[in-house]
């Protein structure tokens, strides 16, 4: 674990430093129609990450779940994404869901329990010793968690 922090990956500096989102894929990618979840914070748009995943080559019959993952006070961040999906792409079958946890792990282990092929979840920019160190990232705990792909769509702030 201290080699991987201290040492970093490609893939962990392409998330922490990219404008754009970045995608890393794990195994062969998936099929026509893939199993998403997608984890949206407090502070993620349910716009900004509902349009990466449309942006993606999903097909009828594709499954969503939309992921809101809270420290127990509620919101309905899970329910606008699962909103947004539905309007924009009615092919495909979105449903929503809200935890209670740390947002990373609840993430990775939801993620393995319904056999996702790909994690969508948000990053925000960091600054000062927090962003060199990369300390506290879920998106960063996603990445080096998950056994399956993980898209990391940047907020524009």
């Amino acid at each position: 674990m201290l080699g991987a922090f201290v040492l970093g990956s490609v893939s962990e500096a392409l998330v922490e430093r990219s404008a754009c989102p970045v995608l890393i894929v794990r195994g062969e990618g998936w099929g026509a129609a893939p199993t998403v979840l997608v984890g949206i914070g407090p502070e993620d748009s349910p716009e900004r990450l509902g349009d990466a995943v449309l942006r993606l080559p999903l097909h009828q019959g594709s499954q969503i779940l939309a992921v809101a993952v809270t420290d127990g006070d509620g919101g309905d961040q899970d329910e606008r994404l699962a909103a947004h999906l539905t309007a924009h792409s009615p092919g495909l079958t979105v449903d929503s869901r809200s935890l209670s946890g740390h947002v990373a792990d609840e993430l990775v282990e939801t993620a393995s329990a319904i056999s996702a092929d790909l994690i969508v979840t948000g990053a925000r920019a960091r600054h000062g010793v927090r962003a060199r160190l990369g300390l506290g990232s879920v998106s960063r705990v996603v990445v080096w968690r998950a056994k399956c792909s993980v898209l990391v769509v940047r907020s524009s702030s």
